[in-house]
């Protein structure tokens, strides 16, 4: 086969790579058009009345536009953001689906003016299935219309990025029992949280975080027994938590910066669906429950910056599947259990800004997993148990700076302190050779004020020179000297 043949051959194989797949995208969307919008003429155009409330809808949205002209038919159309279904019995087409805003840096679906707002006449498309805005409400005061309860086919409620967005969770959200998602964050929402949604049985994400929502989290939420996600994070929320044991299905829940007091209800235990708990900076008291033990799933568990004031739970090394655990700056008092070093999942621990005592437990650098690791500002003793390849493997991910009583004990000890940020500590052992090549009697070598110890066998000879120098962070290098037996 000539060069040219094969060059050829080449080149029309690479066009049919490249056509196929277009051939296939071209047919894709020539079905979606047929069913959501262009070529849907077949089937109909737009129901009358829900058009008129589409027009009202899109003029709140964005009042500068004449939607009547530019969409006369919206169904029948390329705009992307409202999406219809054909009634198979009449042919009109039902509005299912609406998205106002920018979704992200790449997708802009209906835009909304600087003076956006949400038209009660929202309420009028019976057939929406999901109501989704993003960044729109961003300049103009706008609120939630009440109407928004008429909606029984939604499940689908989304108001993302509107700071503006004003006013409270109206209490006709409870209507909407087909519900499966709703999520409203980073707005100015205010008030408490309706327990009318208590009454959205089918609900599964329910993300109401980074807004300024007050009081108490309503106990009718514990009847939400299909819930798998629950965010409240970022708000005003305060009192005790309330039951939540009902939520079985619940696999993630964060109640993170609010004002929560109390304790940790010992309900939660009974959460076994967990994998994702945060109920940090709260002002949480009283410790971890013990039937936290029955969290088997649970893989991240966020405690820091509550007030808890007791011991470490030895329990917590029992929960296999933890990877992230975090109790920084609570209170928490005593030693570090040594059941710590059970967790072999574990790949972040953080127990900074504690009143934690004692020595650190070795197993803590043999865990398999083990990537960030921070004991810092805590009353920690002793010498640093960590083999010097394990303080060069975790680098700055080792953190147990500010514990006065920790030294490195290592020969290569100043690699250690440049690492870790700790005090070395050299054990040297002395013989007789340090005195001149002769040996001292035990009363030629005792220090003033020491008495001596004779031991059974008389052989007060068998005992070394201790001799611990400190090198601190500046460089300054003291020592102390004490004798020990060999039998001790």
């Amino acid at each position: 086969m000539s060069r040219w043949r094969k060059s050829a051959l080449t080149h029309r194989d690479s066009c049919r790579r490249r056509i196929l797949p277009n051939v296939v995208l071209i047919t894709a969307i020539l079905c979606c058009c047929c069913l959501f919008g262009v070529g849907a003429q077949e089937y109909g155009s737009t129901d009358a009345g829900e058009l008129e409330a589409l027009f009202d809808v899109l003029g709140g949205i964005s009042p500068d536009t004449n939607w009547r002209d530019q969409l006369p038919d919206p169904c029948n159309s390329w705009q992307q953001g409202i999406y219809c279904l054909a009634d198979n019995d009449t042919g009109e087409l039902h509005v299912t689906n609406l998205e106002f805003g920018v979704l992200s840096d790449y997708i802009d679906v209906i835009p909304c003016s600087g003076h956006a707002s949400l038209h009660p006449s929202i309420g009028k498309l019976p057939f929406l299935q999901s109501l989704q805005i993003f960044s729109c409400f961003t300049s103009q005061s706008a609120s939630i219309p009440e109407e928004i309860g008429m909606l029984q086919d939604l499940q689908i409620l989304t108001f993302q990025d509107n700071p503006e967005l004003r006013g409270t969770l109206p209490l006709s959200l409870g209507n909407l029992t087909n519900l499966q998602r709703l999520s409203v964050t980073e707005t100015g929402m205010e008030g408490t949280i309706p327990s009318e949604i208590g009454s959205l049985v089918n609900l599964r994400q329910l993300d109401l975080s980074r807004n300024q929502l007050q009081g108490f989290i309503p106990e009718s939420l514990n009847s939400l027994g299909s819930l798998q996600i629950m965010d409240f994070g970022g708000n005003f929320l305060s009192g005790v938590l309330p039951f939540l044991g009902g939520l079985r299905s619940v696999v993630k829940m964060v109640l993170s910066n609010n004002l929560l007091n109390g304790s940790i209800p010992s309900d939660m235990g009974q959460l076994t669906t967990l994998t994702y708990l945060d109920l940090s900076y709260n002002n949480l008291t009283g410790g971890i429950p013990s039937s936290f033990a029955n969290l088997t799933n649970l893989e991240n568990l966020f405690l820091e910056h509550n007030d808890m004031g007791t011991s470490l739970p030895s329990f917590l090394g029992s929960m296999p599947a933890l990877s992230r655990l975090t109790l920084a700056q609570s209170n928490y008092v005593g030693e570090i259990p040594p059941a710590f070093g059970n967790m072999t999942n574990l790949r972040v621990l953080v127990l900074k800004d504690n009143l934690l005592s004692g020595v650190i437990p070795a197993a803590l650098g043999a865990l398999p997993n083990i990537y960030h690791l921070d004991l810092s500002r805590n009353n920690l003793t002793g010498p640093v148990p960590f083999s010097l390849g394990f303080v060069e493997k975790m680098g700055s991910n080792l953190i147990i700076l500010n514990n006065s009583g920790l030294c490195f004990p290592h020969s290569s000890a100043r690699v250690a302190v440049s690492t870790i940020g700790v005090n070395s500590c050299i054990l040297e052992e002395a013989d007789s050779s340090n005195f001149g090549g002769q040996a001292k009697s035990p009363s030629e070598s005792a220090l003033p004020g020491e008495s001596h110890r004779n031991d059974a066998s008389g052989g007060g000879t068998n005992r070394f020179l201790l001799v611990l120098a400190v090198t601190t962070n500046s460089g300054k290098k003291t020592s102390a000297t004490g004798y020990f037996q060999d039998a001790l």
